[in-house]
């Protein structure tokens, strides 16, 4: 795609450029079309990096790429671009082979219908602040995800919130809330963090006729202070609430002292190690 602006700009500077906060693609586009001038709209993220490319014959588009779409497809992704900064570069220059046939009034009104259709899908999303979890059963189901799918579902970790996930990816705001509403919808993420492993878990200190192997003192205190508390009794949750531990603490210390042989489960072991499997 830089290719493609580089060949756009033999004198080294653009006819015209300007910020899509103050100017939308879609009233950019028809600006073009009435002044019927030839020519290459290049679209930038907010970091710089050129996202589509758009080709002017004439009052015509002709071509159009846009993160590995090409065609009409790839007009309709970069009017989702909200942010970013664009450049038009004038002249008759080469164009690749003609993708595009409609109008460019059509274009833009089928760019808004997709557009409208958007807002109304990540209206299915929480509220910003809220935090999203890898879902602890995703379906078994063959799903297949594009590359942009799974670098966004990397960034669901129970920890960042939706904003923050949207921030992390520096990608299209609008673009990011997609695919999120699509990972909620095939139940790859939930936006409920399910803790109901804390109570299915007893945790119990093992003796050491049970271990048949050297045992060294825990190494930390709290561990030492969780050891003394599982009497084969109390729950996990009773536990962590007890201890004053944060859960992803409290599961660290937990799983310390099952890997050094001094705690076992009088219920729960099987959710322990689904845990552990994540």
């Amino acid at each position: 795609m830089e290719q493609i602006a580089d060949r756009t700009q033999p004198q080294g500077a653009s006819s015209f450029e300007g910020d899509l906060a103050s100017l939308p693609l879609a009233e950019l586009m028809q600006f073009l079309h009435i002044s019927g001038k030839s020519g290459v709209l290049v679209v930038n993220d907010p970091t710089g990096r050129p996202r589509a490319v758009i080709h002017y014959l004439g009052a015509d588009v002709i071509h159009a790429t846009c993160d590995g779409i090409a065609g009409r497809d790839a007009v309709y992704a970069a009017m989702a671009h909200s942010s970013g900064r664009f450049q038009f570069f004038a002249g008759t220059l080469e164009h690749p082979e003609r993708t595009i046939r409609d109008s460019v009034q059509n274009l833009i009104l089928e760019g808004l219908r997709r557009l409208d259709e958007l807002a109304d899908i990540t209206r299915l999303l929480p509220h910003d602040d809220q935090l999203l979890y890898l879902a602890p059963d995703p379906p078994h189901d063959d799903i297949r995800l594009t590359a942009k799918e799974w670098r966004i579902l990397s960034l669901v970790n129970g920890k960042r919130s939706i904003l923050q996930i949207i921030e992390t990816s520096q990608r299209e705001d609008s673009e990011v809330r997609a695919v999120l509403v699509g990972l909620l919808t095939a139940d790859l993420i939930v936006d409920r963090h399910d803790d109901s492993y804390l109570d299915a878990m007893i945790p119990r200190m093992l003796r050491q006729s049970e271990v048949g192997t050297t045992r060294y003192s825990p190494p930390t205190l709290i561990a030492n202070l969780l050891l003394k508390s599982c009497d084969g009794t109390r729950s996990a949750r009773d536990l962590m609430t007890a201890l004053k531990l944060e859960e992803r603490e409290f599961f660290e210390e937990l799983k310390l002292l099952v890997r050094t042989h001094w705690i076992g489960f009088a219920q729960g072991q099987d959710a322990f190690e689904r845990l552990c499997e994540q």
